[in-house]
């Protein structure tokens, strides 16, 4: 499954004409990312960022790893991007993460559906959804993002299995299940 969501990223991105980013907000570190090679990712965000400063989706995705990272300085500088860049939808999916990490699952939560209602078709709010409860551990919902992740065509099974944020769920039924329907 990895080497298949793999060559359908490397795909996407062959269908971009040079020297400009994808619509979508995809870009290369993306096929990192997606196999969980966080790390590797989140260097090469920098390298996008470098020569794209004002792509709202990069500076959400250097963000959000920010966080998984625990970096909150890094993390606090995206957001003040995203303040600007995308304030009705990647401000406050940054914003989310960046409670769920302090454990105000309230906040997070608000946050969540602000975010949500912004949501372009481009979007993952459920994928993000789904980490923000992860880090909240609160697995019903992070089962029920899931779901609504793949049933939108945001999270790939490879992506799921691969986040590191969903480890913890790997023996869960409900869990196997939801990476059977894609």
């Amino acid at each position: 499954v990895g080497e298949r969501d793999r060559d359908r990223c490397r795909g996407a991105l062959r269908r971009v004409p040079p020297g400009e980013g994808a619509p979508t907000g995809l870009s290369e570190p993306d096929c990192l990312l997606y196999q969980g090679g966080i790390g590797g990712a989140a260097t090469r965000y920098y390298d996008v960022e470098a020569v794209q400063p004002t792509k709202p989706h990069v500076a959400l995705k250097i963000g959000r790893i920010a966080v998984l990272r625990h970096s909150g300085e890094m993390a606090k500088l995206e957001l003040g991007k995203l303040q600007r860049l995308d304030p009705n939808y990647g401000y406050h999916i940054l914003e989310a993460y960046t409670f769920a990490d302090q454990r105000d699952s309230k906040r997070a939560a608000d946050e969540l559906k602000l975010a949500t209602a912004a949501a372009a078709p481009e979007d993952q709010p459920y994928t993000a959804s789904a980490e923000v409860h992860a880090i909240l551990n609160q697995s019903v919902d992070v089962i029920s993002s899931l779901d609504k992740a793949i049933q939108r065509g945001e999270a790939t099974s490879s992506y799921v299995v691969n986040d590191p944020l969903f480890q913890y769920l790997k023996s869960d039924s409900r869990f196997q299940q939801i990476l059977t329907r894609e």
